[in-house]
């Protein structure tokens, strides 16, 4: 399998992403449960966002790995 350099960047570009969204969604979760406001709808999209970041970080790995196993 050849892993090209731009498959990497937008991976890594991903994975920033998702992990900003999950500081931001900490945030905005923290805030609802200051203000005593219902939090089961942040709470579903923050552990959606967390599902994700897992998937992409697990698609990197593989790529990562396989890109080594091929240099060896």
């Amino acid at each position: 399998m050849f892993l090209s350099t731009d498959d990497i960047v937008a991976l890594h570009s991903q994975v920033s992403e998702l992990y900003r969204a999950i500081v931001h969604q900490e945030r905005v979760l923290a805030e609802l449960q200051r203000l005593g406001e219902p939090t089961a709808l942040a709470e579903k999209f923050l552990a959606r966002l967390q599902a994700q970041l897992a998937e992409r970080q697990v698609h990197l790995d593989s790529l990562t790995n396989s890109a080594a196993n091929e240099n060896i």
